[in-house]
């Protein structure tokens, strides 16, 4: 090994010169002896360049040193050598190339010592030259000074030296564009920095085609469709794969600056799924893409596949399936029935996870037993009874529904948004509310007290009408039906799916029917001239729907309207018995804006704002008595808002805060008697109120198997004062197939305006508020246990046990000090119900559909037993129970579905013990059998039922307005038939 001639030092003295020329001499010995023998000529060569140069070098002949030293590095390249380079140009003062021989000697040297002295050695020549790093991207360009002819100073990165002056640097790099810097000033110890950008000369690729994402490579570039590739000039060739296709290959020329269109169409490696569910027509979706409906063989590209089984109205089933070339693979599913809900808490979810006793009527029972209305749609839902009076239809539920309380107990909502009244907080069930259900998706029913959520009404539960959702598809229809009554029925429906997640859906409703013909004993027994108790035709009817619907995104608007003119034929209110002067009309219309954004992905927002409106108007021939008519009006306007934040901090809690107000600025009562053409005013009433609420639901799931739910809610009235509802519920689902909850809640029913303040005048009635209010709302405290248990995708089994204890019921009593004028009080004995209910079903499956259902509840007052306590509780049946079937006879065209309704018998409103004596009405058994069926070719829809087929004759108690009527006879059999085309 060549040694090294040692740092670079001044010329030294004589005496000096020569120990260091001796030295220089035997550490080259050592290091030559140490080194390792190289064979060949080429070694041989070099080595005596070395020993020449060492010579001249110690001779200060350093121009002839470096010569040799030069050379010896050319043949054989040596570290060592370098160092001795970079020390002879130091010697002639060539510090540019001396420093720039050091940086060379430096590199990849491993010795410690070497380093240390060669690093000396810079730092000394250093403050001499001037330094420029130079870099290049990309690197590895070669690096030349001010022209190319001069020769090359090496490739990128790289330290430049020079003795000062300007200099320009230039660099070459194959398939780039030359690059040069501006001339740089270079100044004697200084180091600088210089970049140079390499431009690289191509032309662009732009390549499209399928499969979408499939990998395109060429010249070690590579990108995903649709994609572009920047190449160099010239023959190339693209390829193309991707999983589950044959790779494909093309040539293409790249010219430079230009683009050159390239498409790839790779095809696929196929095989098959055979697809069936329990369900028909279910959409096979593959890789989001849909592909056919159940049953059906479907050709799919081989490998990983996600696959989506979906059917309006069931979960949806995913499977990941991996498909080989040439082969079949089957999936066969069971479709849950989605019983989604969303009135138990303000948000949608799962009747096993929703705090509540549920149940869910799906658009395909509604439509397979063709019902009219939402009232007939509830007859033998569980724990579920109707009354009727004719004017007005209502329910009652779990044992508790008093007869004149115009269902006011009872939360009835279109898509979330409460259609109760103002006035007597009446909700509308029958032909009132909608006359037909040809919009409606799903009715969901939530059995016991809801205020926490929804405050005042939601008393004995919730019933939430939902229409068909914004995922429908573009639908126009028309529905006309007619039953051998007389009445008639007209629907005309359009939805307008549109694009960006926006749509449009509107619908129009109307029925009329002629009166019926009906007979009153208590009439004929009082022997009242002209009066045989017979009422003829008197309680036809016409009423008419609209229903209006927009969205865009978060945004949404839904308005609705419906109106009823009712004839009376029951002499309520003291009127002439079948007198064609007495109607009632009733107009309900609501408009809400509502704002729904995701803020994140743990918080949702809900902004809404509404404006409501309804008008009652009365008509009463022969009132009190006289031969003259009485009419009363109520205008009730009211404008409304809420805020809801919903929160999820953790995955396993949900945290729901909100607000809303009411101000009800228009609540007007006008009464007056027409005995002579002038009128007599006797109600003059503007009571105009506000309410204003706050709630916080918090719903925890420590474990899949476990969920918690707690909530409160304050509601504020200007009429009586506040009050607050909590509700608690646990959930546990010891197995997957089961579900246990436990619940408790309390609820409320503020006082109504009519409760309030209506009066006749004080002939008969004085108002509660009069010359203070007194009322206080009515409150139910509720505890239930029930256990879900689905022995299979299909069947579920419900038993459940509950206990309600209502207090401070408001009714109308007499007077204290005048018992001939009444007046709505607060009663002061709690009322109490114990019940259990049962139920099994088979949940829809290509057309079969099964339930069977028992309820028992009983009613007392909570009292001290004696002569002074009160009899039983009016208008409330212990025994409940239905029964439904749905069978397919041919398919979707025609199915024959059946429903089995009974209800006990019900004790009448004589309930004090000096009224006269306490009488019941009779049970009520109905059998209703309907044909029906699609059409799809013909676009057809149809239904051909027999209701009530053992024309079983039923009454229903009534209130004290029907006096001296006790019960009021329904309707017999009915034959009703309804044909639907859609466009």
């Amino acid at each position: 090994m060549r040694a090294r001639l040692g740092e670079i030092r001044r010329r030294p003295p004589a005496g000096r010169a020569v120990r260091l020329q001796r030295a220089l001499v035997a550490l080259g010995l050592v290091f030559a002896l140490c080194a390792p023998a190289r064979a060949g000529d080429l070694a041989d060569e070099a080595d005596l360049h070395f020993e020449l140069g060492a010579e001249r070098f110690r001779a200060h002949d350093y121009r002839s040193a470096l010569e040799h030293f030069l050379a010896s590095n050319r043949l054989v390249p040596n570290r060592n050598v370098v160092f001795d380079i970079a020390n002879t140009y130091a010697q002639l003062k060539a510090f540019p190339d001396a420093y720039r021989y050091y940086i060379q000697a430096l590199d990849g040297e491993t010795d410690p010592k070497q380093r240390e002295l060669i690093g000396k050695a810079i730092v000394k020549v250093s403050p001499l030259v001037a330094v420029l790093n130079v870099a290049t991207v990309p690197a590895g360009a070669t690096i030349y000074v001010d022209r190319t002819d001069l020769g090359a100073r090496g490739a990128s990165p790289t330290v430049l030296s020079f003795a000062g002056g300007k200099a320009r640097i230039l660099a070459r790099l194959d398939g780039y564009e030359p690059a040069e810097s501006e001339e740089l000033a270079l100044n004697v110890g200084t180091e600088g920095e210089l970049e140079l950008r390499l431009t690289r000369i191509v032309g662009t690729v732009r390549v499209s085609g399928e499969p979408h994402g499939a990998t395109v490579e060429s010249a070690g570039a590579s990108c995903a469709l649709p994609c572009e590739l920047q190449l160099g000039p010239g023959r190339r060739s693209l390829r193309a794969t991707a999983e589950g296709f044959q790779p494909g290959l093309q040539e293409i020329e790249v010219h430079v600056n230009q683009v050159t269109a390239a498409e790839v169409k790779l095809n696929p490696v196929t095989g098959a799924l055979v697809v069936d569910t329990d369900v028909a027509s279910s959409a096979i979706e593959v890789d989001g893409k849909v592909m056919g409906f159940t049953p059906d063989v479907v050709t799919v590209p081989v490998g990983k596949l996600h696959v989506r089984l979906t059917h309006k109205g069931y979960l949806p089933v995913e499977r990941e399936v991996e498909v080989k070339a040439s082969e079949q693979v089957r999936v066969d599913a069971q479709l849950v029935q989605l019983d989604e809900v969303s009135a138990a808490s303000r948000t949608a979810e799962s009747a096993d996870d929703a705090v509540g006793s549920i149940t869910v009527l799906s658009g395909a029972e509604l439509r397979a037993l063709g019902y009219a209305t939402v009232a007939e749609a509830l007859r033998g839902v569980r724990g579920v009874f109707l009354n009727d009076d004719h004017p007005y239809a209502s329910i009652g539920i779990r044992g508790f529904g008093p007869a004149g309380s115009y269902g006011n107990k009872t939360l009835v909502q279109y898509d979330g948004h409460s259609t109760n009244d103002d006035y007597a907080g009446e909700s509308y069930i029958g032909y009132d509310g909608r006359p037909d259900l040809e919009d409606v998706e799903r009715i969901e029913i939530v059995r016991g007290p809801g205020s926490v959520v929804y405050g005042t009404g939601a008393f004995l539960g919730v019933i939430n009408i939902v229409p068909k959702g914004k995922d429908a598809p573009r639908e126009s229809s028309g529905t006309l039906a007619t039953d051998d009554s007389g009445l008639f029925r007209a629907h005309v429906g359009v939805r307008i799916p549109l694009k960006g997640d926006a749509g449009f859906s509107a619908s129009v409703g109307g029925a009329s029917a002629g009166g019926h013909d009906l007979y009153f004993p208590e009439y004929a027994a009082a022997g009242l001239p002209g009066v045989d108790g017979n009422s003829r035709g008197a309680d036809g009817f016409r009423s008419g729907n609209g229903t209006v619907h927009a969205w865009w995104g978060d945004l949404s608007l839904l308005g609705s309207f419906n109106a009823r003119v009712r004839d009376s034929a029951t002499g309520e209110y003291a009127t002439f018995l079948s007198s064609p002067d007495t109607h009632f009309i009733d107009k309900r219309s609501f408009a809400e804006l509502r704002f729904e954004p995701h803020l994140s992905p743990t918080l949702d927002l809900l902004v809404r704002a509404s404006i409501d409106h309804y008008t009652y108007d009365a008509t009463l021939s022969g009132a009190q008595g006289s031969n003259g008519i009485r009419k009363e009006r109520y205008r009730g306007s009211w404008a409304g808002g809420e805020l809801r934040l919903t929160f999820r901090p953790l995955p396993s809690l949900r945290l729901m805060a909100g607000a809303e107000g009411q101000r009800h600025f228009t609540a007007e009562q006008h009464g007056a008697a027409y005995l002579d053409t002038q009128p007599t005013p006797y109600l003059d009433q503007a009571n105009p109120f506000s309410v204003g609420a706050a709630y916080l639901l918090a719903d925890f799931k420590p474990l899949e198997a476990i969920h918690l739910s707690a909530g409160a809610r304050l509601d504020a009235y200007s009429t009586f004062g506040s009050s607050v509802n909590p509700r608690v519920a646990l959930i546990v689902k010891p197995r997957e197939s089961t579900v246990v909850k436990l619940m408790g809640g309390r609820a409320f029913k503020a006082p109504s305006v009519y409760e309030l303040y209506y009066n006749d005048g004080g002939l008969t009635q004085d108002p509660a508020c009069n010359p203070a209010c007194a009322l206080k709302p009515e409150t139910i405290l509720s505890g239930e246990l029930e256990v879900t248990h689905h022995f299979s995708p299909a069947w579920t089994s419900v038993a459940s046990g509950f206990v309600n204890r209502i207090s401070d019921l408001i009714v109308l009593n007499s007077e204290a000090s005048n018992p001939f004028v009444s007046q709505y009080q607060n009663t002061t004995v709690p009322i109490q119900t114990l019940g259990a209910e049962v139920e099994v079903r088979r949940e829809w499956r290509s057309g079969w559909m099964a339930s069977v259902s028992y309820s028992f509840q009983h009613s007392r007052f909570v009292q001290d037993p004696g002569p002074g306590a009160l009899r039983q509780v009016p208008n409330s049946p212990n025994h409940l129970a239905g029964a439904r079937l749905a069978v397919p006879l041919a398919g979707r065209a025609l199915l024959a579905s059946t429903r089995l309704s009974y209800e006990g018998p019900r004790s009448d409103r004589f309930d004090n013990p000096t009224d006269q004596p306490q009488g019941q009405t009779g049970s009520a058994l109905l059998w209703d059998l309907v044909l029906s069926g699609d059409l799809p070719d013909w676009h057809l829809r149809y239904t051909l039922g027999i209701y009530n087929l053992a024309d079983w004759r039923y009454s229903y108690p009534v209130s004290t307005e029907f006096s001296p009527i006790h019960a009021i006879q329904q309707s017999g059999r009915s034959l009703r038939a309804s044909t639907t085309v859609t466009f």
